[in-house]
C-alpha cells in the first residue's frame, strides 16, 4: 500500500521503484508483474503496476505480497469466503483470494487516488479467474470506522509502516470485536526503523498494548525482485496472525485504544 513519501524511504528504495517507469518505456507501454505463486489451477494473476507519481509504494507488487499469498494458498481453505484487503495497493492479496474461490472480495487503500483505479484495473484484468465473485474496491484510511460488511478473513501486505501502526492496531482490534470476528493475516518484511527496531517488532508490541495476540505463522527468507527486469535480492518476511486477548487488563486495553484514536491520523503523502 501507499505507505511512504519518497523524502521518507531508503534511498535504494526510490531508485527501485523510479526505475519502473523507465523500464516500462523502454520495453512496453504497460508494466505487468507475473510473479506470484500459481492458483491451483495452474492459472496466474497477473498485475498492472504504476509509478511512483501515480500510485507512491502502492503501485508495486512487494515481497510481503508473494509471502502472504503463498502461505494463505497453502494453509486456507477460501472458497465461499469474505475477504477483506487492508492497504491493497495493486490489489495482489484480494484478486488472488478471489481466484482461490473467495465469493466476495473487498479491496481497500487510503493512499492517492491512482491506488485504487490501479486496482480496480487489476480487478479487470484477472475477472475470468473469478466470473462470479463479488471484487470490488473502497477508500478506507486505519483508524476510520471500519467498512461495512461482515468478513470472513482480513489480509493485508507491508502495510505497517512508520506513523501507522498504531491505526492500523486499532483498525485490527474493532474488526476483531465483531460478534463473528474475522481470521486477521498480515505479512510484513523485516525492515527496521531509524531506531533500530523491526516495523514487525513494533507492530506485535502495539498489538500488544491495545488487547492483540500475534501469532508468527511463517518467517522465511527468499529471493524477490521487483520485476523480473530487475535484480533479486534475499528478503526475509513474516506472516502474522492476530486475535483478541482475553486475558489482558480491559480497562487499560481501553485507556490505550482511546489514546491511539485520539491521535489525529498520519499523513503518508
Amino acid at each position: 500500500s501507499s505507505q511512504y513519501t519518497p523524502s521518507t524511504m531508503p534511498k535504494a528504495l526510490v531508485a527501485a521503484l523510479t526505475a519502473l517507469p523507465t523500464i516500462a518505456a523502454a520495453s512496453r507501454p504497460l508494466l505487468v508483474h507475473r510473479g506470484l505463486p500459481p492458483l491451483p489451477s495452474g492459472r496466474s494473476v497477473t498485475l498492472e503496476l504504476a509509478n511512483l507519481e501515480d500510485a507512491g509504494t502502492g503501485g508495486t507488487v512487494w515481497s510481503s505480497s508473494h509471502a502472504l499469498c503463498r502461505w494463505v494458498a497453502a494453509n486456507l481453505d477460501l472458497r465461499g469466503a469474505s475477504v477483506l484487503e487492508l492497504g491493497c495497493g495493486t490489489g495482489a492479496c484480494g484478486i488472488f483470494a478471489a481466484g482461490l474461490g473467495a465469493r466476495l472480495a473487498l479491496l481497500t487503500d487510503g493512499g492517492p487516488p491512482g491506488v485504487l483505479a490501479l486496482a480496480r484495473r487489476n480487478i479487470d484484468r484477472n475477472r475470468g479467474l473469478y466470473p462470479s465473485a463479488s471484487v470490488t474496491t473502497a477508500s478506507y484510511a486505519f483508524g476510520e470506522p471500519l467498512p461495512s460488511g461482515d468478513f470472513d478473513f482480513v489480509l493485508g501486505s507491508d502495510v505497517a509502516y512508520h506513523g501507522g501502526i498504531e491505526p492500523l492496531a486499532l483498525t485490527v482490534r474493532r474488526l476483531l470485536e465483531a460478534s463473528s470476528p474475522p481470521r486477521v493475516l498480515l505479512s510484513a518484511p523485516d525492515r527496521s526503523e531509524k531506531s533500530g527496531a523491526s516495523l514487525t517488532q513494533r507492530l506485535i508490541g502495539t498489538a500488544r498494548e491495545l488487547g492483540l495476540c500475534t501469532e508468527v505463522k511463517e518467517e522465511a527468507v527468499r529471493q524477490f525482485a521487483l520485476h523480473e527486469s530487475l535484480a533479486a535480492e534475499a528478503v526475509r518476511t513474516s506472516v502474522l496472525e492476530l486475535s483478541l486477548d482475553r486475558a489482558v487488563d480491559a480497562a487499560a486495553v481501553e485507556v490505550a485504544c482511546m489514546r491511539v484514536n485520539a491521535k489525529p491520523s498520519p499523513s503518508i503523502f
